[in-house]
């Protein structure tokens, strides 16, 4: 299971090492390239005051601290991780994945939109886009609620195919 750069990671692995990936589970994930910093930043500012209402505080918090901690004593990882997010294009490999995988999307995230998670869906063959509709950014964190079953169905499905 993936989110963001580790959605990227784990499709690099789907892609380059198909015979140790049982399943591939891709969160709302780079991999497609987000755009330009100002445009990135831009459609994350639109979003973040609209998914207010959504927000756990004890989760927004934990994030937060993270982000803080991790802007502060590991600024070039940060640094590398917004290179790789906003340039890597994976979708010249997304055909060499061979295991069912599930795209699940967030309908109104604007960091990734929608449109990224469809073109990932339309390059792995045989996978199934799942878009949860009326949500934002951080659906594993904020609404686990919405998220978990997504996951559990499609493991459940993969498990009858086997």
């Amino acid at each position: 299971m993936s989110l963001y750069i580790g959605g990227a990671i784990a499709i690099a692995i789907a892609a380059s090492k198909p015979s140790i990936v049982s399943s591939l589970v891709v969160v709302d994930s780079t991999g497609v390239p987000l755009g330009s910093l100002p445009e990135v930043l831009l459609r994350r500012s639109i979003e973040l005051p609209a998914q207010l209402g959504s927000v756990k505080l004890e989760a927004a918090s934990k994030m937060m601290q993270s982000s803080f901690y991790n802007s502060f004593f590991n600024t070039r990882n940060v640094i590398q991780v917004a290179k790789i997010s906003l340039e890597e294009d994976l979708r010249p490999i997304l055909p060499q994945i061979q295991s069912p995988s599930i795209i699940l999307w967030i309908e109104n995230d604007r960091f990734t939109p929608l449109r990224l998670g469809q073109e990932l869906a339309l390059g792995i063959k045989g996978s199934w886009l799942r878009v949860v509709a009326g949500e934002y950014q951080e659906l594993s964190m904020f609404r686990p609620d919405k998220f978990v079953p997504s996951v559990l169905d499609f493991i459940d499905e993969v498990e009858r195919l086997i």
